[in-house]
This record gives structure tokens, C-alpha cells and sequence, in this order.
């Protein structure tokens, strides 16, 4: 598994993070929709990173998944 992120920032200062693309890479067998849920699980419920940040920050997660 592989994962990106890419950040967007505000143009006045302090410039903080207004929006993130997490974008995960997987060679796996693993089905599309389980990997979706797990990423939607770990927005969710477990990630505290995700849970500490601003309520107004977006993020998008995209996903894709290729056979070994």
C-alpha cells in the first residue's frame, strides 16, 4: 500500500489547511467495496489525526486497487 496526500492552504495568513486528497494505492486481491470501507471506517471512527483536525478541513480519499 501506498498513500499520498496533497493539501490545499488558505491565502491569508496564518495559511492554514483548508482541504486534503488522501489518495491510497493498494496491490491487493482485496475487493473495491471492502477497501472502501475500510477508508470510510478509519474516517469515521478511528483515525485521531482525521478527529484533531479543524471541522471546517475537507478531505477527499480516492482509491485504487490493482492485482498482484
Amino acid at each position: 500500500m501506498e498513500a499520498r496526500i496533497v493539501g490545499d492552504r488558505a491565502a491569508d495568513p496564518p495559511q492554514r489547511f483548508t482541504r486534503f486528497t488522501l489518495h491510497f494505492h493498494l496491490t491487493s486481491d482485496a475487493p473495491a467495496h471492502a477497501v472502501d470501507r475500510a477508508i470510510q471506517l478509519s474516517r469515521e471512527k478511528y483515525c485521531s489525526v482525521w478527529h484533531s483536525l479543524r471541522q471546517d478541513t475537507l478531505l477527499e480519499t480516492t482509491f485504487e486497487v490493482h492485482a498482484p
